[in-house]
């Protein structure tokens, strides 16, 4: 009897179904009738939904424009979503844009490209462009003197060559000078203002001093050296402004500059509120890993005042709590021009600085991520016993 079970066993294997058996007494063993009839159902569920046509490809939101180098995946849905049909992706330049079979487009030059997403006899199309990311942006000058009512056409070179050309030109302050869309500056009124120049993804700028009609600087529309703005009245290029100084800044509200290596201090009189202190225009600027530099020797001073860098020196800008024994991040915008309202050890950094909080919570997130990898992996290895 028990041969006979047995081979009933393997005549149901070898027809292709899978069926469960029990003993009705003992040498008998007779099929699950109901679960051949549940497989049967299933299969033809399958086949069913298989002679389905697809009627539609449906393409989620994605990124219409991508930098060389980067990556997105498409996200497609059929219709009906119970379609079984293949899905297919082409691009219609290879040379431009990449995509895999599972939908991932990587940019790979400058252009535009269509990617196609086909299954049966449905096909979508999308057309993406690549760009090239801007490194630099080299303005014509970065320093400008100007009397009233006298222009300066001010150049950008973009770089790389093949970047981003859709430049825009703006000025923080319209009442002292204006800038047209093509770099146009035009001196409006005696004081200080920058040309901030961007295009999608990088910004820089130009510092323009306007002297009145009567004043003459030492050197305009350029920045090579030292100056003044003040004519006859201050010395230029001073690394020290003593309380004399001051005074006369702030009953002429005129603007004095100092240019330094790798910087341009910027004292308006207009902005000082207490001239009894000295101010040092040295900032004792060291250039390293992270760029720090210190303003007035981090005594106080005067009231606000500009420090305007040929190139910004770093991304994030910090400054050091003496109370708390730690630097703290402050929103220096992305400008070269850093106006300082408080005295101190400052410093540049490529890099985000993490606090305690911030790690702790890294730390937990790190450990969570581990501990849930952990749990996949033992229930992938431990299937086979979990799920018998």
């Amino acid at each position: 009897m028990k041969r006979i079970a047995y081979m009933c066993a393997v005549l149901y294997l070898a027809l292709g179904s899978v069926h469960m058996v029990y003993a009705t007494d003992e040498g008998a063993l007779v099929p699950d009738v109901a679960d051949e009839t549940k497989s049967v159902e299933r299969q033809e569920d399958i086949e069913a939904a298989q002679e389905e046509k697809i009627k539609d490809i449906v393409i989620g939101d994605y990124e219409k424009e991508m930098y060389v180098g980067k990556s997105q995946t498409l996200e497609v849905t059929l219709v009906p979503s119970a379609s079984y049909e293949t899905i297919t992706y082409t691009s219609s330049d290879t040379n431009i844009l990449k995509v895999s079979a599972q939908g991932e487009v990587k940019a790979v030059a400058r252009g535009t490209a269509r990617i196609n997403v086909s299954a049966g006899d449905i096909t979508r199309e999308i057309e993406i462009s690549v760009l090239t990311p801007t490194t630099d942006i080299k303005l014509g000058s970065n320093y400008i003197v100007l009397k009233v009512g006298e222009e300066y056409k001010l150049t950008a070179d973009v770089q790389p060559y093949d970047a981003d050309w859709g430049i825009g030109f703006r000025s923080s302050d319209d009442e002292v000078i204006g800038v047209g869309y093509d770099g146009l500056i035009t001196a409006k009124k005696p004081g200080h203002a920058t040309v901030i120049v961007s295009n999608k993804d990088y910004v820089t700028s130009a510092m323009v001093i306007v002297n009145s009609g009567d004043e003459k600087s030492s050197e305009e529309g350029t920045g090579d050296s030292n100056q003044t703005v003040v004519e006859n009245k201050i010395p230029e290029g001073l690394k020290l402004l003593d309380k004399d100084t001051l005074r006369k800044l702030y009953d002429s509200g005129e603007t004095y500059s100092v240019k330094c290596d790798g910087y341009e201090f910027i004292v308006d009189g207009k902005d000082i509120v207490n001239h009894h202190n000295e101010l040092s225009t040295d900032i004792e600027l060291k250039n390293g890993k992270e760029t720090t530099f210190t303003v007035n020797g981090g005594k106080p001073i005067c009231g606000d005042v500009v420090i305007h860098f040929d190139k910004r020196p770093g991304k994030y800008l910090y400054l050091y709590n003496e109370a708390k024994g730690k630097y703290e991040y402050i929103d220096a915008g992305r400008s070269s021009e850093i106006k300082i309202t408080i005295p101190g050890r400052y410093m540049f950094t490529d890099k985000k600085i993490v606090t305690g909080r911030e790690a702790v919570v890294l730390i937990l997130a790190g450990s969570l991520i581990v501990i849930v990898i952990g749990v996949i992996v033992y229930v992938v290895v431990n299937k086979r016993y979990l799920f018998w």
